[in-house]
């Protein structure tokens, strides 16, 4: 279990990074769906989903 302040944290780092991608990286729309602890996110482009997800890999990676 995340504890709340790490929780809160994660959240606003989604979502810093969430409207970085759209502005410099995506190609068409970004929706995301949020709700508690979970989450959906939808890429419009193929290409986009495949550069955000190797990014979020590659972050996960190097965060441990």
């Amino acid at each position: 279990m995340i504890s709340p302040p790490r929780h809160a944290y994660l959240h606003y780092t989604f979502d810093l990074w969430a409207e970085r991608s759209r502005r410099q990286e995506a190609h068409g729309d970004i929706i995301i769906v949020r709700d508690a602890d979970d989450l959906v996110v939808g890429f419009e482009h193929e290409d986009t989903l495949a550069v955000s997800f190797m990014k979020c890999v590659n972050g996960l990676k190097h965060s441990r």
